[in-house]
């Protein structure tokens, strides 16, 4: 039956959408019928499904069934929410601006303070936090109805604000909410001036605060990906450069604490150092991840094309090693020559061995580092990894033992061909670490 009585909803929705809401009216009846008969168990479905209800009968003209509707939810989702202190307390806030709404619509004003004073009362005790946030409310819905009580909502949210402003917790959701109504109250100077009666000091900047600013930060916040949000960035500097953006930032850290402070050294960085020097680090390391995410080596060198300012960046240290050699083999040789070691085992082997004939370390490590990745072949990666730090002096922090458990999922012949390569590397080059040679020898199971 909830499942039944949610897809009634859903229809209800898609009828209204047609534009003729009477037609919505029966499926959200039938909802909220199939609901009753559940009992206690679909308390919250019902009283889902009755603002739902309510709703429609709004539309319908019907706005004393839309009351009653819409009290009912609100004495579900309270009844609810008493008995589980700390739930999200959303559901019950949407029924009480439903029903403030529709009996605001009757004229009846003063029975929908009453009906926020009384919600507010019950959770005073059980849930302060609550409470808190409906105290809010009560206060933003005064705005909204006629004089004299916007003043009177104007003159609560002040002075709640003024108070909340010592809390040792510093400004949350709540704030930002209750901030939000004051600054959305169309009579912009007598905020202000209540403001200065109320608490003798001067308006702060976060009420100073145009709601389009604050609208505009946000969206370049959220900008899905670094060269869009310096698009962005350049097309609102003026604004983005303001110390109106600044006090949006210091609100919008209470909604996304590190998504703000990102952007206001971000911001700090443009006005400081230009577009161009602030963004480039950020955009190379998002398309640095990018790249590392492509699903193969085909869709690798073709980002790496359109990309080619990648091949700049120095890595990160847990970049693994294929696409490390990747970058700094195309920077030196080219990409055809990168990428062909990773399409080519015999081309790599080529450039192994030419590693090994010059004792060059790094060339080496960017080897192996292919060998175990891209061809799977670990026995070889971790020698030639071994070996590239014996050659850089870098000798501790490794075991030649290591090899020995590798052993078994190699063939012979690759056994005996890193046996032969290290041999001779240490007949060229015994110093200064000779004393490894022999240990890495014998754990590929070699003679000294």
């Amino acid at each position: 039956r909830p499942g039944l009585a949610a897809a009634l909803r859903t229809l209800a929705r898609s009828l209204a959408g047609t534009g003729d809401p009477q037609e919505a009216l029966p499926p959200a009846r039938e909802a909220v019928g199939l609901l009753r008969e559940e009992g206690d168990a679909a308390l919250a479905e019902l009283a889902d499904s009755l603002q739902v209800l309510g709703t429609y009968v709004e539309l319908n003209g019907d706005a004393e069934g839309a009351v009653e509707a819409f009290r009912e939810a609100v004495a579900l989702h309270r009844s609810l929410a008493l008995e589980a202190p700390g739930a999200p307390e959303a559901p019950l806030l949407s029924a009480l601006d439903d029903l403030a709404r529709a009996l605001a619509r009757t004229g009846e004003h003063a029975a929908a303070v009453e009906e926020f004073d009384e919600t507010v009362e019950e959770f005073a005790a059980v849930d302060p936090a609550t409470a808190r946030r409906l105290a809010v409310e009560r206060s933003a819905f005064l705005l909204r109805c006629p004089a004299p009580l916007p003043a009177t909502g104007v003159a609560e949210l002040v002075n709640w604000l003024d108070e909340d402003a010592e809390r040792t917790g510093g400004p949350d959701t709540v704030t930002v909410r209750a901030r939000q109504a004051l600054r959305g109250y169309g009579d912009v100077a007598a905020v202000h001036t209540a403001w200065e009666e109320e608490t003798f000091t001067s308006v702060p900047d976060w009420l100073a605060l145009a709601p389009e600013t604050l609208e505009l930060v946000g969206a370049w916040m959220f900008a899905p990906d670094w060269p869009r949000s310096r698009d962005f960035w350049s097309r609102n500097a003026d604004v983005l450069g303001s110390v109106g953006a600044a006090s949006a930032l210091d609100e919008l850290a209470v909604l996304d604490p590190r998504g703000a402070q990102r952007h206001a050294l971000l911001r700090e960085a443009v006005l400081a150092h230009g577009v161009t020097a602030a963004y480039d680090p950020l955009i190379l390391r998002e398309q640095l991840a990018q790249w590392l995410e492509c699903v193969d080596w085909k869709e690798s060198r073709a980002y790496l094309e359109e990309h080619p300012r990648l091949l700049t960046v120095q890595p990160p240290e847990d970049t693994p090693l294929a696409h490390v050699a990747m970058l700094d083999i195309g920077r030196t040789e080219g990409l055809d020559a990168a990428y062909r070691l990773v399409e080519d085992r015999a081309a790599l082997q080529a450039y192994v061995d030419r590693a090994l004939a010059d004792g060059d370390g790094t060339a080496l490590m960017h080897g192996g580092g292919i060998e175990g990745q891209v061809f799977g072949d670990r026995l070889s990666s971790l020698t030639h990894a071994q070996v590239a730090l014996v050659l850089a002096g870098a000798t501790e922090g490794f075991e030649p033992d290591d090899l020995t458990g590798l052993l078994h999922r190699a063939p012979e012949e690759t056994r005996a061909r890193l046996v032969r390569e290290t041999v001779a590397l240490s007949v060229r080059r015994p110093e200064p670490h000779g004393d490894m040679w022999p240990r890495i020898i014998r754990a590929l199971g070699g003679e000294d």
